[in-house]
Order: structure tokens, then sequence, then C-alpha cells
């Protein structure tokens, strides 16, 4: 079973609704930006962001960050971007150092650096982040820009799994049976295969419907398993179908159920 790769997602386009400490004039700023944003008068929203932000709007900051950094041609302006980050980040935004850690990463404005992205995906997973979490994981998982440390790994994916993160929910589950962190343990994979594969994880439901066929951590059963091998080959899960082909003649059948 292969670990699902960390979140593609760089620079999110909304953030959560924080004012921090801007007052009532920074309030208002931030509320009119976010109106003028949702028209698509991106310019004058991002004046008000800006003025939000020098009143300590921690979501004004991330947000004209996000402007600058995804705009085109002149305007488009990465330290600017990293700057206003950096900004929010030190009024506690959590989004914020989610994408510091991505600049880092990327060099997108900043000297690219693996041990800076994962200082900022930490403080990005202590904030609270879903994806924050999930990313600190990976790269305990995998060793990026930290000593590998799968017991970490797997505390981290647990947090974001029990969470609600399909993606962290599918890890858990290979972690629980390549014993990742932990002591290998089936029918605990299973049960985090199941609740990412109900998700919609399309991996997740290729290895629920594997463990089904095979009886692994859970009892065979063969409609069970098809079903979810129908659903994962639905999005495009390859080995799905390569399965399922073989499944359609007894001596197949026989041979999947065996392995």
């Amino acid at each position: 079973m292969e670990f699902k790769k960390n979140s593609r997602s760089a620079i999110p386009k909304q953030a959560r609704a924080v004012h921090g400490d801007a007052g009532r004039q920074g309030c208002r700023l931030l509320a009119r930006g976010l109106r003028y944003d949702g028209e698509g008068r991106r310019q004058e929203a991002l004046e008000c962001y800006l003025e939000a932000a020098q009143l300590g709007s921690p979501l004004a900051a991330y947000n004209a960050g996000c402007i600058i950094s995804d705009a085109r041609g002149a305007k488009r302006n990465p330290g600017a971007a990293v700057r206003l980050w950096r900004l929010a980040a030190r009024l506690g935004d959590p989004d914020a150092k989610y994408n510091l850690a991505w600049a880092c990463r990327r060099g997108f404005g900043v000297r690219r650096s693996t041990r800076r992205a994962f200082l900022w995906t930490k403080a990005a997973a202590e904030g609270g982040l879903l994806r924050g979490q999930f990313n600190l994981a990976q790269a305990y998982l995998r060793g990026n820009g930290t000593k590998q440390d799968l017991s970490k790994a797997f505390e981290w994916f647990q947090k974001a799994a029990k969470a609600g993160c399909p993606d962290a929910q599918y890890n858990l589950g290979v972690c629980w049976e390549l014993g990742e962190g932990v002591k290998p343990d089936n029918r605990m994979a299973v049960v985090w295969f199941r609740r990412a594969a109900k998700s919609g994880e399309r991996h997740a439901q290729y290895n629920l419907g594997i463990c089904m066929l095979r009886g692994a951590g859970t009892r065979r059963n063969y409609r069970g398993a098809v079903a979810w091998l129908r659903r994962a080959r639905k999005q495009g899960h390859r080995k799905a179908a390569r399965v399922l082909s073989r499944l359609r003649t007894k001596e197949g059948r026989a041979l999947e159920m065996e392995r």
C-alpha cells in the first residue's frame, strides 16, 4: 500500500474570518475588502486589505498577500506577498504560516529552504490548520526538513484523521497496515480505510476492497469488495480496474483472494 503525498494546494483563495486586534475601523475595512473581493474588484479589495492589515487584521494581511501573489505581470510581487504573510503569521494566522511553508518549499519570494518550510508547516499544524497537520505528518514520514520520525508522523496523521481529513485517514490506515510508527494492526487499518473511503478517497476505496477480498482485518466479502473497487475504478484508479478485470474469471478470482 502506498502513502498519499502532500496537499498540493499552495495558496487558498479563502481564509477564516479572523479580525485580530484591528478594532472597528479595521473590521469595517476588512468587511469592505471581502465584499469587493467577492465582486471581483481586486484592486479596491487590496487597498482595503492593506489598510486593515496596518491596523492589525491578520485576515486582511493574509488576503492582501494572496492577491499580490496571484496577480499577473508587473503587479505580481512575491516578496511583498511573503512580507504580508509574515505579518499575518505574527498576528497568529495559521493559513499565512501554511503559505509561508509553501513559499519556502518553492522559493517563492524567499530563498528555497526545506528546513524553514518544515518550521512554518509545524507552526501551521500547531495552530490547528488541518492541511498543515497533514503536511507535517508527511514531513516526518519522509524526513523533509527534519529527521525522519515515524512515531510523530503517525501522531500527526492521527490528529488530522480524527479532525476529518480523508487523505490523513487513508495514510493513517497505511500506517496501521505497514506498522509505520505503530504496531501493525489490519483491523485498525480497515477502520481508517473505511472512513476515508466513505469520504470518497479513491486509494482508500481500493485498499478497502482488497482487504475485503482477502479477509485482511475484516471478514471476506466478495460483493462488498467489488462494490468498493468499482467506486475506485469510477474515479480513475487503474489498479482497481485491473483487479476487477481479473475477477471476471474464476481463476482470477481465486488468485486475488489467495494473495
